[in-house]
């Protein structure tokens, strides 16, 4: 049985350090030698939303994930990530399709212990740790990572990469999920009354239309890779 642990977020009270390796905001805690990503549409460095490391009872223990998304600009074809045609249940994902989806974000993985706080990163939303609890098959979570997804609609579970490489739940987010800003953050971008380009009045982000989001990685030949789909 695979372990499922809950994600709980916690206050934006502390203040962000090395020990910190699970946490919503602040300054990524990637690698040195690893970019801060920009948006494919605009050019415009992207905003850090959360990262997570895996833990020990996980396929990817010793790895850490840390998620990145596009503010400063508004497409309708990207307002969450595309998906492949047919039926998403079991599907085999395409050759090069995880390669080239990320477009307006960005999803990095990399070895935990490998990573630093990026001092060269402007933070945008407020510093939050995250912890996790251990919880038993059956609970209602929609905030969790591991064991296996909570469907809010069908199960959309993928099946294989093109190279043969097993996908496997990650981690999913629930609906409605409210990135706070710090004060100095620049407002992100909405489409407003005529499709009109404009800044939101929240003093929030969302990622992905703040839709259900579940996370499967894959092991493939070329690396560690991340399979985005959204729900409502």
């Amino acid at each position: 049985m695979r372990q499922s642990y809950e994600l709980i977020i916690g206050q934006a009270t502390e203040e962000q350090s090395s020990n910190y390796v699970s946490f919503v905001g602040g300054k990524p805690r990637i690698p040195r030698d690893i970019n801060i990503p920009k948006c494919k549409l605009c050019g415009s460095e992207e905003a850090f939303f959360f990262q997570l490391a895996f833990p020990t009872d996980h396929a990817w223990k010793d790895k850490s994930m840390a998620v990145f998304a596009c503010i400063s600009c508004v497409d309708e074809k990207y307002f969450i990530p595309p998906m492949i045609k047919g039926s998403l249940q079991n599907a085999i994902i395409p050759a090069g399709f995880l390669d080239e989806y990320q477009v307006n974000f960005n999803i990095l993985v990399f070895q935990t212990y490998n990573a630093e706080i990026r001092e060269d990163y402007q933070e945008k939303v407020q510093f939050k740790p995250i912890s996790e609890r251990k919880i038993d098959v059956g609970n209602n979570s929609y905030m969790k990572m591991g064991g296996d997804p909570l469907w809010y609609l069908d199960n959309e579970s993928p099946s294989k990469y093109d190279d043969g490489s097993n996908f496997f739940f990650l981690c999913q987010l629930p609906e409605n999920l409210e990135f706070e800003i710090v004060p100095e953050a620049p407002r992100q971008m909405k489409l407003g009354l005529g499709k009109k380009i404009q800044p939101s009045n929240k003093l929030f982000y969302r990622l992905f239309l703040a839709n259900y989001i579940y996370f499967f990685g894959i092991n493939s030949n070329s690396g560690s890779k991340v399979y985005v789909i959204t729900q409502i």
